[in-house]
């Protein structure tokens, strides 16, 4: 029976449909299109059986999901193919090879899941044999020319994180702060080394401990300032009332009196605080 068509849409017959109806349940999809093409002398592609499928609401009624051994990429006839070339070919030679025995459009990426979820092994062994030579024997290291020699390593030169290493500085590319690697343990791996912000190591190196509830500002603004004149350990609520009086802008000595001034408001109203508090009944 020749399909109707409606003008250049092809048009499924109540017979192809009934077709799909029938075969569905118990072909999987590159059975069912190689039937339909056969039954009715089309040439459709596996999405264009798939679309009717959808379309017509035309359900296999089969389980959801693909029990070992069951294949939908692939009849059996093509497993079998597969796992013969598989043997002796890489995945884009057997995607050659079948595409070219049976017809099929598959992608090298496709044989690569389909022979992993299957555990298809191809027994090559690509280990290197003994008495290999290696392709760049005698050859020097890589050079792609230009200047790129005045940024290598000369000879003799220690990375940043061995023994010596340590006190080692880099920017932190979240916040701009200076890291500095010291010799002490890393409270999260028990390792010895790790990177810290270099202000706060400073001041601990310093002055003392960092109370809980405080951090230590930089005066100027400048978070690569890290002189000790230039710190400052304030309480977190007096930073809170820093960033709302919005002195962020300010540099050198006016940000300096904007510290101080948030200082004395935040201890000022800790202060009244505390005189409600004992005042109350």
């Amino acid at each position: 029976m020749v399909p109707a068509k409606m003008g250049s849409r092809f048009v499924y017959t109540d017979e192809m449909l009934s077709f799909l109806r029938e075969e569905y349940p118990r072909l999987g999809m590159p059975a069912l299109v190689g039937a339909f093409n056969e039954r009715f002398g089309t040439s459709k592609s596996r999405d264009a059986i798939k679309s009717a499928l959808s379309n017509n609401r035309i359900v296999s009624g089969r389980p959801v999901g693909t029990r070992k051994g069951q294949y939908q990429l692939f009849t059996q006839e093509q497993a079998d193919f597969v796992a013969q070339a598989w043997r002796n070919h890489t995945a884009a030679e057997v995607a050659r090879l079948v595409n070219a025995k049976f017809g099929l459009s598959i992608r090298e990426g496709q044989i690569r899941t389909f022979v992993k979820n299957h555990d298809m092994k191809n027994g090559r062994d690509t280990r290197f044999k003994p008495g290999h030579v290696p392709a760049n024997k005698g050859r020097k290291g890589y050079s792609p020319g230009g200047r790129s020699v005045e940024t290598q390593f000369k000879r003799g030169h220690r990375p940043a994180n061995t023994k010596d290493g340590f006190f080692h500085e880099r920017i932190c590319s979240k916040n701009g702060y200076i890291l500095i690697k010291v010799p002490e343990i890393n409270p999260y791996t028990g390792t010895f080394g790790w990177y810290r912000a270099k202000h706060r190591w400073i001041w601990e190196a310093e002055v003392g401990p960092i109370p809980d509830g405080h951090a230590v500002v930089f005066l100027d603004g400048d978070q690569t300032n890290c002189d000790i004149e230039n710190l400052r350990c304030v309480p977190r609520g007096v930073l809170t009332r820093f960033n709302k009086m919005q002195m962020g802008e300010l540099q050198g000595e006016e940000r300096k009196a904007a510290w101080l001034t948030a200082e004395v408001i935040h201890f000022s109203h800790a202060l009244e605080r505390e005189k409600r508090e004992e005042s109350s009944p």
